[in-house]
């Protein structure tokens, strides 16, 4: 009948919508996570570089103790 398509179409629209809205939202949600990551890893960044400009490669062998896994790679 009539009313049963008329609830089928408002059923998929009403699906449709909570799809989009959903993916919406984990898309903002993500890429607002990737860009503090990206300032947090650049700050680090900035902190390590304060640290061996004040103690030299002195802060990298202590790190490496601290931390046998983590690499460092130090650019001029």
């Amino acid at each position: 009948s009539m009313r049963v398509k008329i609830q089928k179409s408002m059923l998929l629209v009403l699906c449709i919508t909570l799809l989009t809205t959903f993916s919406l939202l984990i898309a903002a949600t993500y890429f607002q996570s990737l860009n503090n990551m990206k300032a947090e890893l650049k700050q680090e960044a900035v902190y390590i570089q304060t640290a061996i400009n004040i103690s030299g490669t002195k802060y990298l062998e202590d790190m490496d103790a601290a931390q046998v896994k983590t690499r460092l790679t130090v650019i001029d």
